[in-house]
């Protein structure tokens, strides 16, 4: 996968997830909920994140700031990695983190603007790049 298509996927998939946030946030809010007491939910994202960060860093380990979207693909993969390697280590600590630092299901449709327009940003730095 090139630079470009990695930014694009991960763009629009935040896109997509602020979108349904924000239409849906009566199908989100729950699901937020939920994620802290269903240990499978856990799991499945812990390992969903820490295969996409590993797949990420075994492809794509470039530290030399050639241009931003090199260096920013590098993090967002070292975060998936460290993220879902905290979450399959130490879940319940995980969830207490986040659910204290970002409640989720309190102000979901806040947080879907916020995602959408992350999304936004990372895809347009994916098109412009192409």
């Amino acid at each position: 996968m090139t630079e470009p298509q990695i930014l694009q996927m991960f763009g629009l998939i935040y896109v997509a997830i602020g979108i349904g946030m924000f239409i849906n946030s009566d199908f989100y809010k729950p699901l937020l909920k939920e994620y802290k007491s269903n240990p499978a939910m856990t799991t499945l994202t812990g390992m969903i994140a820490f295969v996409l960060g590993f797949v990420i860093i075994a492809n794509h380990n470039v530290w030399e700031p050639e241009t931003v979207t090199t260096v920013m693909i590098t993090f967002i993969g070292w975060l998936a990695l460290f993220k879902g390697l905290i979450i399959l280590a130490f879940p319940t600590v995980m969830v207490k983190l986040i659910g204290g630092i970002a409640p989720l299901s309190h102000h979901t449709k806040a947080w879907a603007l916020v995602i959408a327009v992350l999304g936004l940003v990372i895809s347009f730095l994916g098109f412009l790049v192409a």
